[in-house]
Parts: C-alpha cells; sequence; structure tokens
C-alpha cells in the first residue's frame, strides 16, 4: 500500500517534465476582436472583420468548424449575415479572420453583436468554445 503514493508522485513528477503543453486551467485561451475602418460614414459600404486569436499552445485549426452569426442592430446592415470557416480571409494564418460587408444608415453609434462557436486544439485535445460579443461602431 505504501507503493501507490510514490508511484503517484513519480507520475506526476513525470508529466510536469515532459514538455508538452500543459492544458490552462483558468483564463481566456484567445482574444475576440472586431475591427473597422476609423471612419464609418452613413450610406458607405465598408468592411468589417471579426478576428479570433488563439493563445498558448491553442490553434483554431481551418479543418474544425466555426460558426459566426451575426446581428445587427437598428441602422446596421450586413450583406453576410453567418460566416463558416469557409469564410476565412487566411485559413493559413494564425488568427482566424472572417470578413463582411457593413452598411450603416445615418450617423451616430451602431451595434454589432457576434454569436461565435469554434474549436480550440492542441497537441492533445480539442475543446469547444461558444461566445458572445457585442461591438459599437461609430458612424460619420
Amino acid at each position: 500500500m505504501r507503493f501507490w503514493p510514490v508511484f503517484v508522485v513519480l507520475l506526476v513528477a513525470c508529466e510536469a517534465s515532459s514538455g508538452e503543453p500543459q492544458i490552462p486551467v483558468a483564463g481566456k485561451d484567445f482574444r475576440i476582436e472586431l475591427s473597422q475602418p476609423k471612419a464609418v460614414t452613413a450610406g458607405s459600404p465598408t468592411t468589417c472583420e471579426l478576428t479570433v486569436t488563439p493563445s498558448g499552445p491553442w490553434k483554431l485549426k481551418a479543418e474544425t468548424p466555426f460558426s459566426a452569426t451575426l446581428t445587427p442592430g437598428p441602422g446596421l446592415k450586413v450583406e453576410k449575415a453567418k460566416l463558416d470557416n469557409k469564410d476565412f480571409v487566411d485559413a493559413t494564418a494564425p488568427a482566424k479572420a472572417v470578413r463582411t460587408g457593413c452598411t450603416a444608415e445615418g450617423s451616430g453609434n451602431k451595434t454589432l453583436k457576434a454569436s461565435l462557436t469554434f474549436f480550440l486544439c492542441s497537441a492533445e485535445i480539442c475543446k469547444r468554445m461558444q461566445e458572445q460579443l457585442t461591438a459599437s461602431l461609430k458612424t460619420n
């Protein structure tokens, strides 16, 4: 019976020194950003880009499922409301971005909500992520 505690300690020591990335326990493993031009003119089409940047050992692979549903607030229109991994700007880049056209009707602050589902993968495991994002666009 005294063998088991020693075995467990040795096993944990070997795992810790293996050099393999450890799965983070707390905190965000990614960053999501919505970028748009600095000056958005009412009635003129512009481009809105949504980027997911993984951190640490995590990667967002082009082969895993990805979906982004955009819900524009009043006075804002988007060309394509549902985006998937076929819409990646550069599928080989570490940070994956999707882009769509946006047009604001009138000046002032407009909102754009995004609902995302994607998978982050390490060498050992993939995990499903679901996030909600609300961004504000200032229109001249």
